[in-house]
């Protein structure tokens, strides 16, 4: 699992991309170090699972099976979805991570299929 981000600045515009290869049941917490907005969550499940999507938008500790998320998304095995927030979803601390049931308690990893699973891309400002 891989966690990377870049940043984009001009005049015009300032954005930031997060990517995260294998979004699992370990919290991915405050992954822009400072808050922002959302624009765009992209999801490729390349595992063999189900997986839940899960977010938080301000929790200073985040523990998978314990916070409750602000946002879950469902993307099923070999699926992909994207969603465009236009207006931008605005944030204090964006964390996430990914789990194969819809229940808060669920600490589940989607299962990883050839090496490849979950894998998040977010587009914030």
């Amino acid at each position: 699992m891989a966690l990377s981000s870049a940043q984009f600045d001009n005049t015009v515009l300032t954005y930031k991309i997060i990517k995260q290869t294998i979004t699992n049941a370990t919290a991915n917490v405050d992954v822009t170090s400072e808050s922002g907005k959302l624009y765009e969550i992209s999801l490729v499940n390349n595992s063999s699972s189900n997986a839940y999507f899960k977010a938080t938008l301000d929790d200073d500790v985040v523990t998978p099976g314990t916070t409750i998320p602000e946002l879950m998304i469902r993307v099923n095995a070999a699926e992909s979805k994207r969603w465009h927030i236009p207006a931008g979803l605005s944030f204090t601390k964006l964390s996430f991570w990914a789990v194969t049931n819809p229940t808060d308690n669920n600490t589940t990893s989607p299962t990883l299929n050839s090496g490849n699973g979950l894998v998040t891309t977010l587009v914030t400002s």
